[in-house]
């Protein structure tokens, strides 16, 4: 029987399987070390994009000259070797940075690796609908942290404030005491007070909240392939995100959304206003986002594409 491992930070699946053992590799540095902000290979390792090679000894040297050597770091690439380097496995990935971060560390081998964008959507629940009437809605559904844009989210509707349109912006979503990055109940509280947005708080109909809205925003500043967006583009909503791994992989740009750079709130809120002026736009990129779902974010499709690396596996 095969076991299954979720680096969460990463958005990857590995499998591993050699004469009939199952390994399941969970170690997680968050988990190891209290008040670590996470694992993440970008903090440790900046691929250089000219090169299409494994790192040489004197890339790693660079690499402790640049950023001065840190143990735990090294560490961590040490085990994802160890953990991945069995003959017989495979590495899923949910966007190419990810993967590209882990072949240029020396990681993973190019036969590893499988690429499936997110983890699916049910296309059933999440359906297509009309937009509806009224003034234009721009919803954010996430968890209140810090880097995913919260904060930038809420500037953007300052800045948007009195638009002629009347364009809503609705935040969905609850903090997350337990995590350094999230919200705190008082800057929540001040956003409520401000009335420049509108908190509805956790909710678990996020298909019916997508037909209420016109525009899903996620201005995050990276993740694995996130999940809020491709229900969105499976309820046919037009997208604006951050030009950033994993957001970027989640829209086809220019035709289901729009990019912009991350941290940038003056970006998002042109973006939002630019769909929230442009109706037949907005339509145009929520119909190629239904497509796009259907095409590659179709549940049963990621399913099958899992199951299908496991019967290679135990052939």
């Amino acid at each position: 029987m095969l076991r299954r491992s979720f680096i969460k930070n990463t958005g990857l699946t590995t499998i591993a399987l050699a004469a009939g053992n199952s390994f399941a590799f969970d170690r997680k540095p968050k988990n190891i070390l209290p008040g670590w902000r996470g694992f993440n290979l970008l903090d440790f390792y900046s691929p250089d994009p000219a090169r299409n090679q494994h790192p040489t000894k004197e890339d790693h040297f660079k690499w402790m000259r640049d950023w001065g050597f840190d143990f735990v770091r090294m560490a961590a690439v040490t085990l994802y070797r160890l953990a991945l380097g069995h003959p017989n496995s495979r590495v899923i990935f949910q966007n190419a940075n990810d993967c590209e971060v882990l072949s240029r560390a020396g990681v993973i081998r190019p036969q590893q690796v499988v690429m499936v964008r997110g983890s699916g959507v049910d296309l059933d629940r999440f359906k297509a609908t009309p937009e509806p009437k009224g003034v234009p809605v721009a919803i954010m559904v996430s968890r209140l942290l810090h880097d995913k844009g919260v904060r930038e989210f809420v500037a953007a509707a300052r800045a948007s404030a009195g638009s002629a349109n009347g364009l809503r912006w609705v935040l969905v979503g609850s903090p997350d005491p337990g995590n350094p990055a999230s919200v705190s109940a008082a800057e929540l509280d001040l956003w409520e007070r401000e009335g420049l947005v509108e908190c509805m708080g956790e909710q678990t109909d996020i298909a019916s909240l997508y037909a209420y809205a016109h525009i899903a925003v996620l201005p995050s500043y990276r993740e694995g392939l996130p999940k809020s967006l491709i229900e969105a583009a499976a309820c046919a909503r037009a997208v604006v995100t951050t030009d950033v791994p994993g957001c970027r992989d989640a829209i086809e740009p220019g035709v289901t959304g729009l990019l912009v750079p991350a941290r940038d709130a003056a970006a998002l809120a042109f973006a939002v206003q630019r769909l929230a002026d442009d109706g037949d736009l907005r339509r145009r990129f929520g119909a190629a986002g239904r497509e796009l779902a259907e095409r590659e974010f179709d549940i049963r499709k990621v399913v099958q594409a899992h199951l299908d690396v496991y019967q290679a596996l135990s052939a």
